[in-house]
């Protein structure tokens, strides 16, 4: 029975060192190459999203005519687009901001949709900005005229600075006694 047990322990042992040997040689393809050959593999069975022309996100600063913009990263995640991109305005750059409308002219736009049954719910007019109209916080979409997916610098054709949609004030009022 002792001897038994001792075989046991010694096929045990050379079945986990076997294990590990042969680990350790088919583990070996996880170099860095191997990792990068799996991780291509992986990226390619993911639809790629093309090109990509247009850019949204917050000013974290102005400085002269170039912002830098945090953008909402819509890419795959595998694709490694930039985040924090340089934008700058050139001389034949559209600069627009998003303006709210008095409720007067909004329910004049509206009229003619809501005869027809459809809504209308675009708040805001477009109207022309400067580059130092732009301040950190704003949130802007940016058109470019080439493929900016893996630029984190370019030269913008268009910037709207988007009208904030939520107002939130900074005290609330307490209730009136009765």
């Amino acid at each position: 029975m002792r001897k038994t047990l001792v075989i046991a322990v010694i096929v045990g042992l050379v079945t986990l060192a076997a294990g590990y040997a042969i680990g350790m040689k088919l583990g070996s393809d996880n170099t860095s190459a191997g990792y990068d050959k799996k991780l291509e593999q992986i990226k390619s069975s993911f639809l790629s999203q093309g090109d990509m022309k247009v850019v949204s996100g917050t000013v974290k600063s102005v400085n002269g005519n170039t912002l830098t913009v945090e953008t909402m990263n819509l890419g795959s995640f595998l694709e490694g687009t930039p985040q924090v991109r340089e934008v700058t305005a050139g001389s034949n750059t559209k600069i627009t901001r998003q303006e709210p409308m008095d409720q007067a002219e909004l329910q004049k736009l509206r009229e003619p949709y809501q005869k027809l049954g459809y809504s209308f719910s675009m708040p805001f007019r477009q109207v022309d900005a400067k580059i130092s109209d732009i301040k950190a916080g704003n949130h802007v979409t940016v058109t470019a005229n080439q493929n900016i997916k893996m630029e984190k610098a370019f030269e913008a054709a268009t910037i709207v600075v988007l009208m904030s949609t939520v107002s939130v004030p900074s005290t609330v009022p307490a209730p009136k006694a009765q």
